[in-house]
């Protein structure tokens, strides 16, 4: 309390019932909703150390609980969070749809956002079409979809929720803006070096130093060889692609993460490893 410790001291009284068939043989006087049974801090308290909690975790939330006065472990702050009541699951007109990861790379489930309050409505276990088709059916009043370009989820909206209209989702839109340069540039980085080496000014050579050549023969040969591994592996990549193989099917068979299988197969050329200046 700004700032001190205020411990509150309560009187509770108990009465004992005398019905042998009652469960129960003693109750106790209830002090909600200051604080619920067998707590030793108010409701308030709690929901200032949920809070710290859920904006800067553990540790951090600590450091800053101690700045304010408030004393408290980063275990009672985790707690605070995982005890936190669950809301109570409802449609909405708008919703968002993404994937989630339980284990990057592995294992997928699907997030379904509340686009106007941005609070989460549910994470299915799976990115299968008839799991979230038959949670788009339980929610007629869903009228507007977001979502990426996954046909999966556009034919779950389809079937699950006809009478909504589905638009991409802008964070999507915003990558495939700025992932478009980069693809472009992948082709063409032959003729961006050429350039590049054109307009730099020319320096005059200096004299090569007396190094042995066993100590430039090593590292050079490394390079070839990791270079060699790379472009079998885009190989791979490409003939999985032109099979008909989709990106999550090429990932798990090459254990490439998915973007970089995406950036390979859109580059369209080997793409080169940039060397430092």
């Amino acid at each position: 309390c700004s700032g001190h410790t205020l411990w509150l001291v309560f009187s509770v009284r108990h009465w004992y019932c005398r019905n042998p068939a009652c469960s129960r043989k003693i109750f106790a006087e209830s002090l909600a909703p200051f604080a619920g049974s067998h707590q030793q801090s108010s409701q308030a308290l709690q929901n200032l150390q949920r809070q710290l909690g859920l904006i800067a975790g553990g540790e951090a939330g600590k450091r800053a609980a101690t700045a304010v006065g408030l004393r408290c472990s980063a275990d009672t702050l985790l707690r605070r969070v995982i005890n936190t009541p669950e809301t109570k699951q409802s449609g909405s007109p708008h919703v968002g749809i993404d994937e989630w990861a339980w284990h990057r790379g592995h294992r997928y489930g699907t997030l379904i956002v509340n686009l106007d309050t941005h609070r989460p409505l549910v994470l299915l276990p799976g990115r299968d079409q008839r799991t979230l088709a038959t949670w788009f059916r339980k929610y007629p009043e869903i009228q507007i979809v977001s979502r990426d370009r996954s046909g999966v989820y556009a034919t779950a909206a389809r079937e699950g929720a006809p009478q909504a209209r589905q638009v991409a989702d802008r964070w999507h839109l915003l990558k495939n803006i700025g992932d478009a340069p980069e693809r472009m540039m992948y082709r063409h980085i032959p003729l961006i070096r050429l350039v590049a080496s054109e307009l730099s000014p020319k320096k005059s050579p200096d004299p090569e130093p007396s190094v042995p050549a066993a100590s430039l023969r090593r590292p050079e040969r490394l390079k070839q060889q990791t270079r060699k591994k790379r472009h079998q592996r885009w190989t791979e990549v490409m003939a999985l692609h032109n099979k008909g193989c989709s990106f999550r099917e090429i990932s798990r068979i090459t254990g490439l993460s998915r973007v970089t299988v995406s950036r390979w197969v859109r580059s369209g050329t080997f793409p080169e490893m940039s060397t430092r200046p």
